[in-house]
């Protein structure tokens, strides 16, 4: 966990959304997903097994399309076209 630009944290364990998501996603979406939920947070989550980078904002999952999708992310905060940035 990063708090004021340093890490604060480097395991944690934290607690799980109980919202309705695929089966293919784990522990750690579900967690990203509850952090998302309580905070203004934008949580990345990379998948153990697959690689593939999925975004929690707002208590909803998403996954990230390409690395440029990363990149975009931020600006989908400011103009809030979340179409471009997610799949």
């Amino acid at each position: 966990m990063i708090f004021n630009g340093r890490i604060s944290s480097a395991t944690c364990y934290l607690p799980l959304s109980d919202a309705e998501i695929s089966k293919a996603y784990g522990t750690r979406h579900r967690a990203a997903l509850c952090i998302s939920e309580n905070s203004d947070s934008i949580t990345l989550v990379v998948s153990e097994e697959t690689g593939r980078i999925s975004v929690a904002v707002e208590g909803k999952l998403h996954r990230v399309k390409d690395a440029e999708g990363l990149f975009k992310i931020s600006s989908k905060e400011e103009d809030g076209d979340e179409k471009e940035v997610f799949s």
